[in-house]
């Protein structure tokens, strides 16, 4: 059983690998960056920052502007790559109304 962490201001989710050897008998990490630290803190603002966790009614306590949501990559994307390796029956969703399962795939929903 793991984790599959998406960034601050997206789910992450629980599961149960299926043991395959051609992922190494592993999983994704998380959601991971989809631009390095030094990048995201020259592209975004900490009013950026700020908008994007008011629109999704987060309270950071917290962390600097290279963790800004959109410096990760989309963690339903992660996801779908990573339906092959995972027992469905383990997968549980922390937030069943933004996400669903549609085709053997995580997607949100619209």
């Amino acid at each position: 059983m793991g984790i599959i962490p998406g960034s601050m201001a997206d789910p992450s989710f629980v599961i149960k690998g299926l043991g395959n050897e051609d992922a190494i008998n592993s999983a994704a990490h998380g959601a991971g960056r989809a631009m390095s630290r030094n990048a995201a803190m020259k592209l975004f603002t900490f009013k950026d920052l700020q908008d994007i966790l008011q629109k999704k009614q987060i309270t950071l306590i917290s962390a600097g502007l290279d963790e800004i949501p959109m410096a990760y990559k989309n963690i339903h994307h992660v996801m779908d790559q990573q339906w092959p390796y995972l027992n469905p029956g383990w997968l549980k969703w922390p937030y069943p109304e933004n996400a669903r399962k549609d085709s053997n795939k995580i997607m949100p929903t619209k």
